[in-house]
């Protein structure tokens, strides 16, 4: 039963870094469609016919993936959800059969890896924004 938990948990920390990374993604995915609209308006301005093209394809790109990526948000947040009602029902079950209390180890351990994802993921995201691509440069 207390394996149980300690997977039912170790599930929880999962979908929840899964959760946290598809929002970012989510977010990162809109603000590309919010640049390649700019890059639109500027290459039409512009009178660059073919750079308005390409920016446009860019910008669907990014509105499909967005798209993608936030139906996967909807279903990790069921997930997520239905993870949640079951771990106090299992804590009760534990409870019940007096097998001793639940460690308290599990909630800062929860912490220290989502601080330790949140870490990593910005990390990812600065070394991304470093290095545009020959595309984007055409902008500047």
């Amino acid at each position: 039963m207390r394996d149980d938990l300690s997977n039912l948990r170790s599930s929880i920390i999962e979908v929840i870094a899964l959760q946290k990374r598809a929002e970012q993604e989510y977010n990162q995915a809109q603000a590309e469609v919010l640049k390649w609209e700019k890059r639109v308006k500027l290459s039409l301005d512009k009178g660059d016919d073919f750079l308005a093209k390409e920016a446009l394809r860019h910008k669907k790109n990014h509105i499909n993936t967005a798209n993608i990526i936030k139906n996967q948000l909807e279903k990790l947040n069921i997930q997520v959800d239905k993870l949640k009602e079951k771990l106090p029902i299992l804590e009760r079950k534990i409870n019940q059969q007096s097998l001793g209390s639940i460690d308290t180890i599990y909630p800062s351990a929860f912490e220290r890896m989502e601080a330790k994802f949140m870490q990593l993921e910005s990390s990812s995201q600065a070394i991304g924004e470093l290095s545009p691509s020959d595309m984007e440069r055409g902008f500047f």
